[in-house]
């Protein structure tokens, strides 16, 4: 017998089953890193029942940062104002010149980039409403209208915003002591790993680091 290690085909690799109930539930069956950036097959369960498999790629790197007035992200997409889009001045020179444009190949990029999806405070001095969540999950596509930016996005988490709060500094969530990103309207993309930033924080999403 050779002491050799054998390759086992295919064929004979352990399967495992995933039974998951309720709707838009999702399953990640196959994740690649490469440095920061993840490719992850993601099942999604629609309402009817039936599943669509999307090949997802994320770099964590950067993340969205979105900030609808009072929306409530109970569709698949929202409208961002364009004066309130990746604008001069709150976007990083490099990062604006790269991205503002919003060409088919910045769309790309951007859509590998998680993102944080909130409402506006529902209070000042840094405080979310008791009950108010901000979503984790990602783009799905982006459109620009006459009326604005409209995203189409899919949700993995929920989060508490007050934590997202609590977190200011470390998300790169700019303000004063009463006044801060999630308390305005706007969409930003932010140069820190979201991911490692609410791990550490202790809460979980959605990722394969």
């Amino acid at each position: 017998m050779s002491n050799e290690l054998q390759k086992l085909p295919a064929s004979n690799l352990p399967t495992t089953t995933v039974n998951q109930t309720g709707e838009k539930n999702i399953h990640i069956s196959h994740a690649e890193n490469v440095s920061q950036t993840v490719n992850m097959l993601i099942w999604q369960q629609s309402p009817d029942g039936g599943r669509t498999k999307v090949n997802q790629t994320f770099n964590f790197d950067y993340y969205n940062l979105f900030v609808i007035g009072c929306e409530t992200f109970e569709r698949d997409h929202f409208l961002v104002p364009k004066d309130r889009a990746l604008t001069k001045g709150n976007l990083p020179d490099d990062l604006f010149k790269k991205y503002a444009s919003l060409s088919d190949e910045a769309k790309e990029e951007i859509k590998k980039f998680p993102a944080i999806f909130a409402s506006k405070n529902h209070h000042y001095y840094g405080r979310a409403g008791k009950d108010q969540l901000a979503i984790y999950g990602f783009i799905t596509d982006i459109k620009v209208q006459d009326n604005g930016v409209k995203i189409y996005f899919y949700p993995l988490n929920h989060i508490p915003q007050q934590k997202l709060n609590d977190l200011a500094f470390e998300l790169g969530i700019r303000g004063t002591t009463a006044f801060n990103e999630l308390n305005r309207t706007h969409w930003l993309i932010k140069r820190i790993n979201l991911i490692e930033v609410l791990k550490e924080a202790g809460i979980s999403v959605l990722a394969p680091i």
